[in-house]
């Protein structure tokens, strides 16, 4: 798969490591960049999303990959309202149980693939989403 064609914008990650955060604006900068990823034999390291919605109003699903010299984090911003993003399992068949705790701990789900609880178990509420800021503590 060929790298995204519109430019990604980057970020500085801390200094005491080695790689680079970009920012894939669109979903098929995000895809692009886990093939991309995948044909360069990088590993999926993570996965974890964000609830920014009191900032700028939308969720982000994060990606950490390691290459054999550096750490690369891409970060995607969902579209205003939206709780769907791309899958990478595809590429990554680990990303289906990451995509599926992002989505029992915010309430973000990825496009196909398995949408059964992966943390929940019963733990808290169905309707509770602990990484939201506007969950409630007395919902658990």
């Amino acid at each position: 798969m060929s790298p995204p064609a519109a430019p990604l914008q980057g970020k500085s990650l801390p200094a005491n490591v080695r790689g680079r955060w970009l920012i894939a604006s669109e979903a098929e900068q995000w895809r692009g960049m886990a093939g991309s990823m995948e044909a360069g034999g990088a590993s999926l390291l993570t996965m974890w999303g964000t609830d920014d919605r009191d900032r700028d109003g939308r969720f982000r699903i994060h990606a950490a990959y390691l290459l054999p010299e550096e750490l690369l984090v891409v970060e995607h911003a969902l579209p205003d309202g939206s709780v769907r993003y791309p899958s990478l399992a595809a590429q990554y068949p680990i990303a289906g149980r990451l995509q599926r705790a992002v989505a029992d701990l915010l309430g973000i789900h990825a496009d196909g693939g398995d949408q059964r609880a992966w943390l929940r178990h019963g733990g808290w509420p169905e309707t509770f989403l602990p990484l939201r800021r506007d969950s409630a503590l007395a919902e658990r």
